[in-house]
């Protein structure tokens, strides 16, 4: 049985200190990125499907 990969975006958040809107520099899954920042809104060209987490061989980069 395959594993489902792991779907990651980067993630336009308002910064607490500035209130300005920025674009993350990490990559995220969705509940971590609204958890985390709630209303967080994912850069749809930043999709990565990571197949073997950990793992630089298992990231594969696809745009929306």
């Amino acid at each position: 049985m395959k594993d489902e990969p792991l779907v990651v975006w980067r993630w336009y958040i308002v910064d607490e200190r500035t209130g300005k809107r920025r674009l993350t520099k990490w990559h995220m899954t969705e509940a971590d990125a609204l958890e985390r920042y709630p209303g967080a809104e994912r850069e749809p060209n930043s999709r990565e499907e990571r197949h073997n987490p950990g793992s630089a061989a298992g990231i594969v980069t696809k745009g929306r």
